[in-house]
């Protein structure tokens, strides 16, 4: 869907909503709200572990060091470079560039911003 809103062929959305009556505070914005976008991407960085004291384990952490070493983000919808083919989830590997899930962007790295201009239900 990156694809068709960066084409200008994507114009609404839909999601389902269950909403008890009398309740007027929709959970997804309000007309004049903006919502960022997030989608699959390129950071720059490596994997590291770290310990979580809830789970009493060590995990795997990915730190983004895109910014800091002067690059800018990736992105997955475009026909440009992706992941780099040495990439792999290992403590002592140097950085690189990996995939990141959209779940993953940080708000810094989006670069779509959507006004909302109507709601109905």
């Amino acid at each position: 869907m990156v694809r068709a809103l960066l084409g200008g062929t994507k114009t609404q959305t839909r999601r389902a909503l269950r909403q008890p009556a009398g309740i007027e505070r929709n959970r997804f914005g309000q007309p004049g709200d903006l919502l960022w976008v997030r989608e699959t991407f390129f950071a720059y960085g490596r994997w590291t572990t770290r310990y979580n004291p809830a789970k009493q384990r060590d995990e795997w952490a990915f730190v983004d060091m895109t910014r800091a070493c002067g690059h800018i983000w990736r992105y997955a919808a475009d026909e440009g470079p992706g992941a780099d083919p040495q990439a792999r989830r290992d403590a002592d590997a140097a950085p690189c560039w990996h995939k990141r899930s959209a779940l993953f962007m940080p708000r810094a790295a989006s670069r779509i911003l959507l006004r909302i201009v109507d709601v109905r239900i």
